[in-house]
């Protein structure tokens, strides 16, 4: 499953690739990576590395939380669907409420946060104006906001949690998804990890 987790990675990080574009075509723009049930009903070789991300996190292994999205110019990150903001998730899940109001789903960060005369604010729109606890939700998430500014001089990138480089390696995977398992103990064989297997998975993924 480690291995497979690496087409995760992959997917989010490699936007112009032919080979995502094909995936997102057939699966959708997330890939079917947001669906419970693994992605398509069918038996793919993709749907099966859906289903396959879905399990580690149902072992316990926060998978989407460990990648998060390092904002910069904010006009390559999703403003609610991406996981970008002190890692609390993605903010339509953590701030339902307020994803039912907004008027364009897909919004980039650089469209909700502005510098306007010297302040960084939001710049909603609303199908109608946040009340009740909408309305604390708003509150709450311009808090969550307060001091975070946009740097021109960089893209937005992926960030991987469970190493010092920030890029991901299938082994700090494994070792996460080893210790959720209990793994390391000594009457239970460890997993051998084959690299291959990722690139035998990703030669059959369009037969």
């Amino acid at each position: 499953m480690g291995l497979l987790g690496k087409w995760k990675w992959r997917f989010i990080n490699e936007q112009g690739a032919l080979w995502r574009k094909v995936i997102a075509e057939i699966h959708g723009s997330s890939g079917g990576f947001d669906t419970m049930g693994g992605g398509s009903s069918n038996n793919s070789t993709w749907s099966s590395i859906v289903g396959s991300c879905n399990r580690i996190e149902h072992l316990g292994v926060p998978l989407n939380n460990l990648m998060v999205r390092k904002i910069y110019r904010g006009t390559q990150t999703l403003f609610w669907k991406d996981n970008w903001l002190n890692n609390l998730g993605p903010l339509k899940e953590c701030f339902p409420r307020l994803f039912a109001l907004e008027r364009f789903k897909d919004c980039l960060v650089a469209d909700r946060w502005v510098l306007q005369q010297g302040v960084w604010q939001g710049k909603w729109d609303w199908n109608r104006q946040p009340s009740g606890r909408a309305d604390g939700d708003l509150t709450k998430l311009v808090t969550d906001l307060n001091g975070f500014t946009l740097d021109e001089a960089q893209d937005d990138r992926w960030e991987w949690t469970l190493t010092s480089s920030r890029k991901f390696t299938v082994a700090s995977l494994c070792h996460a998804i080893q210790l959720k398992m209990n793994l390391n103990d000594a009457s239970v064989p460890p997993f051998t990890w084959n690299s291959w297997l990722v690139e035998s998975a990703f030669s059959v993924l369009f037969d």
